[in-house]
């Protein structure tokens, strides 16, 4: 399970490091398309690191904490709200039905990991 981490891992790494290149490339010549599709594929990265994140706490068997389960909430908003901001900008550039598509349930995975997280706090008081 350790390799499959590390992969993850330096996918995600390889998806947000990458496109910071494409984001700096859109804006320099002016291409809100690339810089869209740059944002993206960051989203993903990010989604896959906080999904690391969850595994690897579960996997350590380690107590999970009132205040581990806030951060994860506080992480997991976050990434929804800019999950929504790239939908918008999909929509605007148009990207295709596919980004839309993958970008969506991104969203949804993420408001059920926020409604998982709110069942946690309250059933951890």
């Amino acid at each position: 399970m350790k390799l499959a981490n590390i992969l993850i891992g330096f996918f995600a790494l390889l998806f947000f490091g990458v496109q910071l290149f494409n984001i700096y490339n859109g804006i320099t010549h002016n291409n809100p398309e690339m810089v869209v599709s740059a944002l993206y594929f960051i989203s993903i990265g990010l989604f896959m690191a906080f999904n690391l994140y969850n595994a690897m706490l579960t996997q350590s068997g380690k107590v999970i904490t009132p205040q581990m389960t806030k951060q994860q909430l506080a992480c997991a908003v976050i990434l929804f709200l800019f999950a929504l901001g790239v939908l918008v900008g999909i929509f605007v550039v148009n990207l295709g039905i596919l980004s839309k598509i993958v970008e969506l349930m991104l969203m949804v995975s993420l408001f059920f990991e926020i409604r998982t997280r709110v069942n946690q706090m309250k059933n951890q008081k």
